[in-house]
């Protein structure tokens, strides 16, 4: 399929895994989560506390999540999902908004160029300092 189709295709599901391996744990943030947020779909994931992919789904409430390597915990997960459509969709919401706020290419760069330009501010503060020192830029 195209890439284009991916968007549609994973708005296909009601749910989709990811899993992390406690060897794997923040090694990288695994890639497939941003489009599954990006498609508004909850995510239900395995991972160690205190990892980012743990980190970012319980903070924003992107899905549930159990340790890495434990099949009750994921089969719980599923059968908890796999139950209320309402659940879903809530989830599926907050996944889409963390998707356009914190993923969204616009916005990350915009944040990118916000704190560049904060730290250039910075840096010019502190190597000018007092008006005298602007005689020496």
């Amino acid at each position: 399929q195209p890439i284009e189709k991916l968007p549609q295709l994973l708005a296909v599901g009601d749910v989709h895994l990811v899993i992390q391996k406690a060897e794997a744990a923040d090694l990288v943030m695994p890639s497939k989560l941003t489009n599954i947020l990006a498609a508004g779909r909850p995510v239900i994931a395995t991972a160690e506390e205190g990892t980012g992919l743990y980190e970012v789904i319980t903070k924003y409430n992107l899905g549930v999540i159990g340790k890495s390597n434990n099949a009750e915990d994921l089969v719980g997960n599923i059968l908890t999902l796999s139950k209320s459509a309402e659940i879903r969709k809530s989830i599926g919401d907050k996944s889409r908004e963390y998707a356009v706020r914190y993923i969204n290419k616009e916005n990350v760069l915009k944040e990118f160029e916000e704190k560049l330009q904060k730290l250039s501010n910075d840096i010019l503060n502190v190597n000018v300092g007092s008006p005298s020192n602007m005689n020496k830029i």
